[in-house]
């Protein structure tokens, strides 16, 4: 999560500084800012699907214990 603030607040501070005209450069790190925000946003949505398997798995586990 820690990851994706920073990635974010960074994104921020590119877009305004994209939007104040400092060229291309700018432009292209924004862009891959944006990328690599996506990256983490996917990432932690894996965590949360593997944490609901591991959840699932617990439920069938006792389940079966049962």
């Amino acid at each position: 999560m820690k990851k994706f603030v920073q990635a974010t607040a960074a994104a921020m501070v590119l877009v305004g500084a994209g939007l104040a005209g400092c060229g291309e450069k700018a432009e292209n790190t924004v862009e891959n800012t944006v990328e690599e925000t996506a990256n983490v946003v996917e990432e932690a949505g894996n965590v949360v699907e593997d944490a609901g398997n591991t959840v699932e798995e617990a439920g069938n586990t006792v389940a079966n214990a049962m």
